[in-house]
C-alpha cells in the first residue's frame, strides 16, 4: 500500500485539506523554511492545535530536528511534541554527525513512549547499512529524503532498483517505510510499484511546485487521485 505524506507549516494548510476533503495518511508538521529555525520544528501550539484538529482523521508526525543539534535540545524538544500525542517523531540522520553517545540518546528517546522516524538522506553519505541500526536503536520507521531542495529530486540520487533495495531491506528490518525529496506528480507512477508505506510531498503541493508557497488544492487533489488509480 501507498499512502501519501503530506507536508504543512501553519494551521491554515491544516484547515485548507480538511475542508476541502483532502486528508492524506500522514499530516506531516514541518517548518517550510528551515533555515528560520534550525530545528524545522513547529511552534508547540500549532502542534496541539493541528492534533485536536486532526486526530480523528488521520496520523501526524512531527520534525524534531537533526543529529547535528546538541542533543540534549533534542530530547527536550521531543518530550515537549510527544506530549502532544503525535503518532510520529520524525529526527534527521546526518550521517556524519552521528556517534555512539548520539545512538544511545537515540536509544533512551526510543524507549519512552515514542515512535521514532529516522529521515537518511540520499544526498548526504547515503548507506543501507543503517537500516538494521535504526531497528536496533528503536526505530518505528525510516524515511528517504533528501537534503537539497532544488527540485532534483530522490531520483536524481539513487536509482529505482537502488530505492526498491531500500524499502525491501527496511521492510525485512520491521520498519514502516516513507519516500520524499522533491518527488513529482509525474514521479508517483514510477515509484507506486516498489510499495513503499507512503510517499512523502511538500512542493509539489504548493504553488509553482515552490515549498515556500500556499498549498495548491488542485495539486493536492491531483496528488492524491493519482496515488488511488
Amino acid at each position: 500500500m501507498n499512502g501519501w505524506l503530506a507536508s504543512v507549516s501553519n494551521l491554515d494548510e491544516v484547515k485548507q485539506l480538511l475542508n476541502d476533503s483532502l486528508i492524506p495518511d500522514i499530516l506531516d508538521l514541518k517548518e517550510s523554511e528551515p533555515d528560520k529555525d534550525i530545528f524545522g520544528v513547529l511552534p508547540i501550539k500549532v502542534i496541539q492545535q493541528t492534533v485536536r484538529l486532526m486526530h480523528k482523521h488521520c496520523q501526524i508526525s512531527a520534525t524534531i530536528g537533526n543529529i547535528s543539534i546538541d542533543f540534549s535540545q533534542i530530547c527536550n524538544i521531543a518530550r515537549e511534541v510527544v506530549a502532544t500525542k503525535v503518532d510520529y517523531l520524525k529526527i534527521g540522520l546526518l550521517l556524519n554527525n552521528i556517534t555512539p553517545s548520539a545512538f544511545q540518546s537515540l536509544q533512551l528517546l526510543a524507549s519512552q513512549n515514542t515512535s521514532l522516524i529516522g529521515v537518511l538522506f540520499a544526498d548526504n553519505l547515503f548507506s543501507f547499512s543503517w537500516i538494521p541500526t535504526l531497528k536496533k536503536n528503536g526505530f518505528k520507521g525510516v524515511m528517504l529524503d533528501t537534503l537539497s531542495k532544488n527540485r532534483s529530486g530522490l531520483l536524481s540520487y539513487l536509482s529505482l532498483k537502488q530505492i526498491k533495495y531500500f524499502i525491501d531491506v527496511s521492510h525485512s528490518n520491521g520498519l514502516i517505510v516513507g519516500l520524499a525529496g522533491s518527488l513529482r506528480i509525474e514521479d508517483i507512477p514510477s515509484l507506486l510499484p516498489l510499495q513503499a508505506d507512503y510517499l512523502g510531498f511538500r512542493g509539489a503541493l504548493c504553488t509553482n511546485q515552490d515549498r515556500k508557497e500556499s498549498l495548491n488544492l488542485i495539486a493536492a487533489r491531483s496528488i492524491k487521485e493519482k496515488l488511488n488509480s
